[in-house]
């Protein structure tokens, strides 16, 4: 029951903290994805230049708040990956069992591992999840322990959470 209790605070608190970091405007029914708009975003970049490309000294005031729009998106993207609004509890603590039954991945937080499950479920190849186990057992910050070689030869890099 502990468990479970943990597990539904992990995913209230970082629903929480992505919904407080998001800025109001991009709250959407769809757990707050936002739609790339093509127009907006040429609008965004031809703020700084004008129509004989060279760049602008003045902006007006609607030119710079689509530009403060534009970072704020751009900010709020980075939040996402902290998401785990679309797993069960059931789902986390299952995979949670099976990822803890290896013996050497006891030595794991508790807070990566979920982010591990997390990737499982959403379907990461086994490569890719032996990868990130290894460097997180490692426990060091070498970036490069977190390239992996996938099914088709082509070497990928891993993100994490």
């Amino acid at each position: 029951m502990q468990k479970l209790s943990f597990l539904t605070g992990f995913i209230s608190a970082s629903s929480h903290v992505i919904w407080e970091g998001i800025n109001e405007v991009y709250y959407s029914s769809n757990f707050g994805a936002i739609e790339y708009n093509d127009k907006k975003a040429q609008k965004v970049w031809g703020v700084f230049y004008d129509t004989e490309k060279k760049k602008k000294t003045t902006f007006t005031r609607q030119e710079v708040s689509l530009a403060l729009d534009s970072v704020i998106t751009n900010n709020n993207q980075g939040l996402y990956k902290f998401n785990v609004f679309n797993i069960t509890i059931g789902q986390l603590n299952e995979g949670l069992d099976l990822f803890y039954n290896d013996f050497k991945n006891k030595q794991i937080k508790l807070s990566s591992a979920i982010y591990v499950v997390k990737k499982q479920i959403e379907g990461a190849s086994v490569e890719e999840i032996d990868t990130l186990s290894q460097w997180l057992r490692g426990g060091s910050k070498d970036f490069s322990k977190r390239f992996y070689i996938d099914k088709e030869g082509k070497k990928k890099f891993i993100s994490f959470p």
